[in-house]
């Protein structure tokens, strides 16, 4: 892998900041480690929930119902604090922080890329091809969504943000300077994706191929399907979590996989990197992988 291949920057958004404190010293951090890891291997011994391509559909097809107001609402309300990881530091915050930092980051890469269309698989609500948009407008931006209620949402945005500002990144990015007329919002499946042959030069997730831990490689042969260049993958790879992290992941049934095993699917790996702003708990790491 070559350690020089793209440089990650990204500025904290400093007015959702509730405080900054120094990680458990070692012996502490251990301790609760190793207390966590012995519950949750308790759980493993019990547990055999399996997360089915249904159950996930259901579960973000009522997520997505809320307006795009009142989830903007929630994540920026300082009462719902989120503790991150950054080096080692704690970063206790709202919830837009880590959507900043990440899609910041994201933006940066694909500059040093230099991707002209992106396509964000697992687009939610369309707040993360929102908040690039509001960075680089002049870039073509795709997102897929499986489910239906997200993808109304996504279509709601320009309304929406005509009504209200919400600030998506939150270092003072201009949401008037979006232009929809380069935003694609389309609705479907990860596994068979509307899209032509080599239709964009990137594409990337972020924490989406965590829903799909059986069926993550026919998405990855996809997105090398509809992509040009590069891959990127913000994802609990197994490369990131602790032993603790594995188990519980292995519980809820999430993606837990090596980022090394995504070159079997025409995807070159040449960029790996946890140092950056993450989740306290099974935490992540950004992958670049080459189309091949």
């Amino acid at each position: 892998m070559e350690k020089d291949f793209v440089t990650l920057t990204y500025t904290l958004p400093e007015a959702h900041i509730v405080e900054r404190r120094p990680a458990a010293k070692a012996p502490i951090a251990l301790a609760k480690e190793a207390r966590r890891a012995l519950g949750e291997l308790r759980k493993y011994l019990r547990s055999d929930f399996e997360r089915t391509s249904q159950y996930v559909k259901d579960s973000y097809e009522k997520q997505y119902r809320t307006s795009n107001a009142k989830w903007y609402r929630n994540y920026t309300d300082r009462k719902m604090v989120m503790p991150r990881i950054e080096g080692d530091k704690i970063i206790v915050s709202d919830k837009l922080v880590i959507l900043s930092a990440h899609m910041q980051m994201l933006s940066h890469i694909f500059d040093q890329l230099d991707c002209r269309s992106v396509l964000d698989v697992g687009s939610g609500r369309g707040n993360n091809v929102i908040a690039l948009a509001s960075l680089r407008p002049e870039r073509e931006y795709y997102g897929l969504e499986l489910t239906q209620s997200g993808h109304e949402r996504s279509l709601e945005w320009e309304k929406d943000l005509k009504e209200k500002a919400m600030p998506l990144v939150g270092i003072g990015e201009d949401m008037e300077r979006v232009d929809f007329r380069k935003i694609h919002f389309l609705h479907g499946n990860a596994m068979t994706m509307p899209l032509p042959d080599k239709s964009v030069d990137a594409s990337y997730t972020t924490l989406v191929l965590e829903q799909m831990p059986r069926d993550y490689p026919k998405a990855l042969s996809e997105m090398r399907r509809v992509t040009k260049k590069y891959c990127v993958f913000i994802e609990s790879f197994r490369e990131s979590l602790t032993l603790a992290d594995k188990l519980d992941l292995k519980n809820r049934d999430y993606f837990r996989f090596s980022y090394k095993t995504f070159e079997k699917y025409g995807l070159r790996p040449v960029f790996f990197s946890t140092k950056f702003l993450r989740k306290n708990k099974f935490s992540t790491g950004l992958l670049i992988a080459e189309v091949t």
